[in-house]
């Protein structure tokens, strides 16, 4: 990710964030963004949450920060949000150049979501289409499954990439 530069020199000053009002509505989703990016690395989860829905008023069709709304739920543990967000995410990436890693780490993180809730069979849907898309984030992600770290609670055969891995 990469900061604009009104919001690294604002992080260096650690100044009162404040977004430009005569900029474009991309312009300021873009910095609104930056921000909540800034707060989340920062421990600031609640805040970068807000940015992340200030700054979808201006761009809601901007795949990237539906994912990072999403990614910031998941760790409040709001994982219905986080699915919704993660959906969102998707769905706009479809009608727009999504980076293909973002699409993988929506799908990761959306996996995971699902899993937290116990619901398995979408988790599983969500990891195989991570295998489809990036054969490394799929070995990895095979590995953590292998290890117990994925999937842990769920008792029965998991088909991932279309083989039998458990």
């Amino acid at each position: 990710m990469k900061l604009t530069n009104k919001a690294r020199s604002q992080l260096k000053g650690h100044g009162q964030p404040v977004v430009t009002t005569n900029a474009t509505d991309k312009e300021k989703a873009k910095e609104l963004f930056s921000l909540g990016f800034i707060e989340h690395s920062m421990g600031k989860k609640e805040s970068a949450l807000k940015r992340y829905e200030k700054a979808l008023e201006y761009d809601h069709h901007n795949p990237q920060i539906w994912q990072e709304r999403g990614f910031t739920l998941l760790i409040l543990k709001r994982y219905n949000e986080a699915i919704s967000s993660y959906t969102h995410a998707l769905e706009e990436g479809q009608n727009s150049q999504y980076d293909w890693n973002g699409a993988v780490a929506t799908l990761f993180d959306m996996g995971e979501a699902f899993e937290a809730l116990g619901k398995y069979t979408d988790a599983i849907s969500c990891y195989n289409q991570v295998f489809e898309l990036d054969s490394s984030a799929g070995e990895s992600l095979r590995s953590q499954i292998m290890q117990g770290q994925r999937l842990k609670n769920y008792r029965g055969t998991i088909c991932v990439g279309g083989k039998v891995i458990r």
